[in-house]
């Protein structure tokens, strides 16, 4: 509570204030009763299949869910999830790149400076005003990808299990691994917010005006998103290249290339997946040994990958302190650079 305590400065309230009256002259009302027509039946859809997969898992013997027979709606979903995803994204990102520079060009960024108010204070608030005002959309986009997880998960598993013949049963995922796809997509969507705005407070700081601030996010984005893709790329490369078969360095690196290309869902996907068992001897040992190194790789993945979203939200902002110290602000007070101190 005190961080968030910290966070709440009148920066961070002053700019909600102006984003939330922003939004309203914007008409965004109509936009979001349209938003609600295409969600609220892609969220029931996507719930569907999560109720109709866990009943599946708790009772293995029923090899038939709505959630097979319903492909072509749950598409409807998918799309739902991914253009939302994409919108709240672009939000975030024109918010962020919106709020500094907008002090410049109505000349109210100096009178910012000259209060006193250290670096920290106004970038730290300008990133979680702009934060504030787009996670209730993402806090509904949450239970729309977990829906949408389960189905890339536990529905085409399942299906493709029951199509083995070698196959002569399965374990299917716990009702606590159901659960846990909720939090675990949460925390890869709100990861991936925080990083979108800290990039559109950066171009923000060190641009003169709106169309800068624009172009200069988009640009960050590609960079960044992109060169963090080609270096893990690189990564799997090697290590698949320097071990001998499918080892953990690989599962690892994919997961983790993964994982950043579609923010979370395939390895949140693999929650949910089914364990089978070969009448075969040779092709069951097989089949539990990469099961339980895919445990492993799970979890080095998922961590790695958090920190990474943590590292570079906290870099980017970093930078946009050091920005403003140069464009007159305070430098922020003496202690150790870390994430909590940075808040």
């Amino acid at each position: 509570m005190g961080y968030l305590t910290r966070l709440q400065n009148p920066i961070t309230q002053r700019e909600r204030a102006h984003q939330q009256h922003s939004a309203s002259v914007l008409g965004s009302q109509r936009l979001q009763a349209g938003y609600r027509i295409v969600y609220y039946p892609a969220l029931a859809l996507a719930l569907v299949v999560f109720l109709s997969e866990l009943g599946a898992a708790l009772h293995p013997g029923d090899e038939r869910s709505a959630a097979l027979v319903m492909h072509a709606a749950v598409i409807f979903a998918l799309v739902v999830a991914l253009l939302m995803h994409l919108y709240l994204l672009l939000q975030t990102l024109v918010r962020a790149a919106a709020s500094v520079v907008r002090e410049k060009e109505a000349d109210t960024w100096e009178n910012l400076i000259l209060t006193g108010t250290d670096a920290r204070r106004l970038i730290v608030g300008k990133w979680w005003a702009t934060l504030q005002g787009t996670l209730g959309g993402f806090g509904l986009l949450i239970p729309l990808r977990a829906g949408v997880v389960v189905w890339l998960g536990a529905v085409f598993d399942r299906s493709q299990i029951l199509s083995i013949e070698a196959v002569s049963s399965y374990t299917p995922p716990s009702e606590l691994a159901f659960f846990a796809t909720f939090p675990v997509i949460a925390l890869f969507t709100i990861g991936g917010a925080m990083l979108i705005a800290a990039v559109g407070i950066l171009a923000s700081t060190f641009s003169r005006n709106l169309i800068q601030a624009l172009i200069a996010a988009f640009a960050l984005t590609a960079v960044i998103f992109g060169g963090a893709a080609a270096v893990l790329g690189l990564a799997h490369t090697a290590a698949a290249q320097s071990s001998e078969g499918y080892g953990l360095t690989t599962a690892v690196s994919e997961n983790l290339l993964i994982s950043w290309l579609d923010n979370g869902i395939t390895l949140t996907s693999e929650l949910v997946s089914y364990q089978t068992e070969y009448e075969s001897i040779s092709r069951q040992y097989v089949a539990e040994t990469f099961a339980s190194g895919k445990a492993t790789a799970w979890l080095l993945a998922f961590a790695t990958c958090a920190d990474l979203y943590l590292l570079l939200t906290w870099l980017l902002l970093r930078l946009a302190q050091v920005w403003a110290v140069r464009q007159g602000a305070l430098p922020p007070p003496r202690g150790r650079a870390s994430m909590t101190s940075l808040l």
